[in-house]
This record gives structure tokens, sequence and C-alpha cells, in this order.
């Protein structure tokens, strides 16, 4: 693993038995990189977006990435504006992609973080 590369942790918070004293451990059961993970394994990703960075040349390379990427994982697209704090998601029924690093990359130079949501 690199600085700065997505990656998905799968694990459970367990109360630690042997201490008996209510402390808690975090048990990891699967790590790997967020864009190697199966289509059938997501259920829909995750575009949080700030809108200042909407323009017309933003829109037009954002349309290139998620065409390039054609999938079958759907797609929410959630616009934020941190000077206020509103956040509107909108579900995006005209696009779906295949996630991958190359997506992940794509969508990364645009400004844009992903978060997966699970089967």
């Amino acid at each position: 693993m690199n600085l700065h590369e997505a990656i998905f942790v799968e694990g459970e918070i367990k109360e630690l038995r042997y201490r008996g004293d209510g402390q808690f451990g975090l048990n990891i059961n699967n790590i790997c990189f967020l864009g190697n993970l199966n289509d059938d394994r997501l259920s829909l990703l995750n575009l949080n977006l700030n809108v200042s960075l909407i323009t017309p040349e933003f829109r037009r390379e954002l349309l290139k990435v998620l065409k390039k990427h054609k999938g079958k994982t759907p797609i929410k697209v959630i616009c934020y504006d941190p000077s206020t704090g509103y956040r509107l998601p909108m579900n995006c029924k005209a696009a779906q992609v295949r996630v991958s690093e190359g997506l992940l990359e794509g969508l990364e130079r645009l400004g844009i973080t992903c978060e997966p949501e699970l089967k």
C-alpha cells in the first residue's frame, strides 16, 4: 500500500473477552484495494462532489471518466457545500460504473471522493 491509496477494510468490533473490563478490539477480516472489490459485493458507489468544482469543463471530464468505466454498480452523487454544510444526495440513473483503480484515479484527479456501500 502507498500513501493516499483507497483501500477497503472489512472487520468487526468485539469486546475483549480475556480482559473482562469492557474494552473492545478490532478484528480485521479482509483488506483489499477499493478498486479490486467485485461488482457483486458492491450495491452502490457514493461520489462526494464539492459544488465549487462544478463547471461545464468539469462536467465533460466527469462524463468521460464515467463512460470509460461503464459497469453494473449504481452510483449516487452527493453534492456538498463546505461553506454551509448542506449535502444533496442524488441517485444517478443514467450511469453505472465498474469500480476499478482507473475509475478511482480518474475521480480523484477531478477532486471527487468515493464511499462504497456493500450488499
